[in-house]
């Protein structure tokens, strides 16, 4: 499974993760200091246009600043870094599966069977001291959604589950009736009477990683299950009341545009609230990564395919909320992400997840290879939380201003009354949404509200690119993967 916060997808995510061989968006810089706003616009438009047309793809943008900007932090005082948050999102991340997908760089390790419950009790254990370690400090919040990522959170029991939400409870209060609760699963663990308990546990959503119908696809990416073990838990998911998301991915080894055609048949004739598609994201140290390029389809592929997918989403009555996802309606979406881009903040319990606070954004050491994530997830048991040492990224009132404008570009558009109010200041990105417009990529129709064009959902990765920091594309440059 994957989730955008420990990339998403997500994401959520929540997907797999993205990215090409590319380098980071480094040409999506502001021009030198002194180049007037006229000819800042001409150049940022110019560059965006070029990047478009040679198919420039610099990953999934679903946060601001992605991780490959975090680095480690000296201190973390963590009343002041969540004072005065009243509304939270919570995230739990369970890093464990029963085997590693060949396209999976997530922080996520396989455990063999004979060692499941005695790890997944222990890791149990440090959750929920984890959440009493923060109860402390966030006291008493309005809990606005719960979302269970990993790996594969669906590994853990329901007993083991019911721990971690009851724990949830007692530390930050009962949870209202419209808050979405929602578990990222694999088909292959969902009995119907695990999806019961999930029920009785509160859930009232689930995001099963599909991936495809055709085994041949599955078989390529270590997944172990059938298309009809998925239609059996949809309709058991059906029966229990539970809304759902479904996952897919193109761009497979070896798939077939037609194939991928047959795929999104398939799902939309199952009718699921939400779909997720993601174009393969190519990542290194994942089995996928050491492929030969020559064997996987190209940005510019993906690209053109991704206008047939929205083609044939929006005729079976779905709606393109983001670039890779798709709802019946407003009610039907993923409401955690929402809700992150309007402005609440995530506290995210559990190895390697991540912390959307007021200005700063953190987690515990990530990684992406199994041993080193092991090792990680070892302290983690062992932690007493306090001590901690946390890698992150403070973000300053410049990079509060673009994180606002990379998130409301991605959903729903820009306010401009609306960023005024917020920073109690004058707009001051004008060439950069200019560029967007000169670039096809935004329109507005009241010269207030500017949105993202069909084009533009397209492009939305590189169009997000004219509000990254130039300290932010450093460090993203100097990022290396482990």
């Amino acid at each position: 499974m994957a989730n955008r916060h420990l990339d998403s997808t997500a994401s959520g995510h929540r997907g797999p993760e993205t990215s090409t061989a590319q380098p980071p968006a480094k040409s999506v810089m502001a021009p030198p200091e002194g180049t007037s706003e006229s000819d800042r616009r001409t150049v940022l438009a110019e560059r965006l246009r070029s990047q478009m047309a040679g198919g420039y793809w610099p990953g999934y943008v679903h946060s601001y600043p992605h991780k490959r900007a975090y680095r480690p932090l000296v201190s973390m005082d963590m009343r002041a870094t969540w004072a005065g948050v009243t509304d939270l999102n919570l995230y739990v991340h369970v890093p464990f599966c029963e085997r590693k997908c060949s396209f999976c760089n997530l922080f996520s390790y396989p455990v063999p069977t004979h060692e499941m419950r005695h790890v997944l009790d222990a890791y149990v254990d440090a959750v929920v001291r984890q959440i009493e370690y923060y109860r402390e400090y966030i006291p008493a919040p309005r809990v606005t959604s719960l979302f269970y990522g990993g790996g594969t959170p669906n590994v853990l029991a329901s007993d083991q589950l019911a721990r971690i939400q009851e724990a949830l409870t007692e530390a930050f209060g009962t949870r209202e009736e419209d808050v979405e609760e929602c578990i990222e699963c694999s088909p292959d663990r969902l009995s119907p009477e695990y999806i019961r308990e999930l029920r009785r546990l509160g859930f009232d959503r689930v995001s099963i990683g599909v991936q495809s119908f055709f085994q041949e696809d599955l078989d390529h990416v270590n997944r172990h299950y059938s298309a009809k073990d998925v239609y059996e838990v949809i309709q058991n998911l059906r029966s229990a009341g539970l809304r759902m998301n479904l996952d897919l991915i193109y761009g497979l080894p070896g798939q077939s545009e037609s194939s991928i055609m047959r795929n999104l048949d398939q799902v939309a004739e199952l009718g699921p609230e939400c779909i997720t598609i993601y174009p393969l994201a190519v990542r290194e140290l994942t089995g996928i990564g050491r492929l030969p390029q020559s064997s996987l389809m190209s940005t510019r592929d993906k690209y053109a395919l991704y206008d047939r997918v929205r083609m044939r989403l929006e005729e079976a009555g779905y709606t393109c909320q983001t670039v890779v996802r798709y709802v019946k309606s407003d009610s039907s979406t993923y409401q955690q992400q929402r809700l992150e881009y309007a402005g609440v903040p995530t506290l995210g319990l559990g190895a390697g997840a991540r912390s959307y606070a007021p200005s700063v954004h953190y987690c515990l050491p990530y990684r992406v290879q199994s041993g080193l994530v092991s090792g990680i997830v070892r302290d983690f048991l062992k932690s007493d939380f306090g001590s901690a040492q946390h890698t992150g990224f403070l973000l300053g009132p410049d990079e509060l201003r673009r994180k606002h404008l990379t998130l409301s570009l991605l959903d729903p558009g820009i306010s401009i009354g609306s960023y005024e109010r917020v920073f109690g200041a004058s707009f001051d990105f004008v060439a950069e949404l200019g560029a967007l417009m000169d670039a096809g990529l935004v329109e507005s129709q009241d010269g207030d509200f500017y949105a993202l064009t069909r084009m533009g959902r397209k492009y939305s990765d590189v169009a997000a690119g004219v509000f990254q920091s130039e300290r932010v594309t450093e460090l993203y440059s100097a990022y290396r993967p482990e």
